[in-house]
């Protein structure tokens, strides 16, 4: 049974489903059965059997990297993080995590001069001698703005996307919720100390 993390909240369940699902349609669907959670998706297909990550197949990397594609911000977040640091998850998959895009269309301009009147109390005419409408870079949590400040300074202005606050708190919450059946199910990951990954993640993000 899921425990109470799962429970508390029907968008972290439903978010739950999702991710199980998209593990086990990039075929790691026994890692969902070995931390007893195939319950939840049924009729889920076979897949590789493996204890570690030196027995996965060549192309898990590659299959991995898909996966956190798809669930977005903060699993794209995550696999960028793990690309530098081979010494935990191993070259392969280190060098597979660094294609990891995040780019996505930027937000409106309108929204971005809302945000900085809420946030800053002022219009940005009132902040900045000028403010380039055309982000520097939109990625999936935010977009960075070039801009000038009264006094003549040159700045970087980082815009926060809508709702990705709590997108991230709940996938962080999940993320800490498989972890703990990974440490606990599969005595074999161990030795990757996943739940202080997750921890370690949790705080740099």
């Amino acid at each position: 049974m899921v425990d109470s993390m799962a429970n508390k909240d029907e968008n972290n369940l439903q978010r739950l489903k999702e991710i199980i699902k998209v593990f086990s349609k990039y075929e790691f669907g026994y890692l969902i059965e070995k931390i007893k959670l195939k319950h939840k998706i049924p009729f889920i297909s076979p897949t590789y059997n493996y204890e570690t990550l030196e027995e996965l197949d060549e192309s898990a990397p590659e299959r991995l990297r898909f996966v956190l594609q798809e669930l977005g911000p903060t699993f794209i977040k995550l696999g960028q993080t793990l690309s530098t640091r081979p010494d935990l998850v191993g070259r392969k998959f280190a060098n597979e995590f660094t294609k990891l895009q995040d780019d996505n269309p930027p937000i409106e301009f309108d929204y971005v001069k809302a945000i900085i009147k809420k946030e800053l109390k002022h219009p940005i005419e009132n902040i900045f001698n000028s403010f380039d409408a055309e982000p520097l870079g939109s990625a999936s949590i935010g977009q960075v703005h070039r801009a000038v400040l009264k006094n003549g300074h040159s700045v970087a202005v980082k815009i926060q996307k809508p709702g990705v606050e709590h997108i991230i708190k709940s996938d962080i919450s999940i993320m800490e919720f498989l972890a703990k059946r990974i440490d606990t199910y599969i005595p074999q990951f161990k030795i990757y100390n996943i739940p202080a990954i997750v921890e370690e993640f949790k705080r740099s993000i």
